[in-house]
């Protein structure tokens, strides 16, 4: 009679300590998994902004590698440059001129940075009409930009002209002559150059495949990169899955149309 007790009791205890010991295994494992899919999920996120710098930011290697034969690492980095233009009337004499300034610009890579259907000049955001006096064709050292102007007796104004190596632009330029009646003083600052997304690199990246690209730049993670913009539905990497956890970065930049003009994209890099 006391030995099935015992054998009872003991089966009991077996019981609890076994159900004590699943308790405390299940609780530990949950423990330590909440940090550890943080870690996780804290990597995914630096290598979201990493790959963004890599396809982004960065020109490649080399920096015009889209136009060279032999390309180490692609990128989609490129460069707009601006030459800041103040203008003021001095004579009273305001109204609607066709200024002209000449423009002297630096070089990149060896070639000069303004190619002929790049160049654009803005007041205010907004693009003004242009038109482009030159000797040379393709890649200008020098030019001479034309643009409309509605300037008030006395008043003092800026504009923007850009420009860029990107050969795939066709910017169209009105017939503008100089006005000689227009009274103003014109100052010419140095041009600067703006991280942008390049249209031509766009175009030249989709001739190589994605396991390519991933075995120039190493050891990264699945990806997608794309960027939506007026002439340029762009994407380009591995389908992004639905059943796995994905991390998503994105933030803004310039870019440069097919037109000439000038706009902000938002670029976005997804990995898993």
């Amino acid at each position: 009679m006391h030995k099935g007790i015992n054998q009872i009791d003991f089966a009991v205890a077996i019981s609890v300590i076994i159900f004590l010991f699943a308790f405390t295994v299940s609780t530990v494992s949950d423990y330590y998994s909440i940090p550890i899919q943080s870690i996780d999920r804290s990597e995914l996120r630096d290598q979201s902004v990493n790959m963004w710098d890599l396809f982004f930011f960065q020109e490649g290697v080399p920096s015009d590698w889209h136009v060279e034969e032999e390309t180490i690492r692609p990128s989609l980095g490129g460069n707009i440059w601006k030459t800041r233009v103040h203008i003021k009337e001095y004579n009273k004499t305001g109204g609607k001129y066709n200024i002209s300034v000449p423009i002297d610009v630096g070089e990149e890579n060896g070639v000069p940075k303004a190619w002929n259907g790049s160049i654009k000049a803005y007041h205010d955001g907004e693009p003004l009409m242009t038109d482009i006096k030159s000797e040379e064709n393709g890649f200008l050292g020098s030019f001479d930009v034309v643009f409309e102007l509605n300037i008030a007796d006395g008043e003092e104004m800026t504009v923007d002209v850009y420009y860029s190596q990107d050969r795939t632009t066709n910017a169209s330029y009105g017939d503008l002559e100089k006005s000689t009646e227009a009274t103003v003083n014109i100052t010419i600052f140095s041009e600067r150059g703006i991280e942008s997304v390049s249209g031509h690199k766009t175009d030249a990246i989709k001739e190589i495949e994605t396991s390519d690209i991933r075995g120039m730049y190493g050891h990264v993670p699945r990806f997608n990169v794309s960027f939506d913009s007026s002439d340029r539905d762009f994407s380009h990497g591995e389908r992004v899955p639905e059943e796995v956890s994905t991390e998503r970065y994105s933030r803004r930049i310039l870019y440069q149309n097919k037109a000439g003009y000038i706009e902000i994209v938002d670029p976005e890099v997804v990995v898993w």
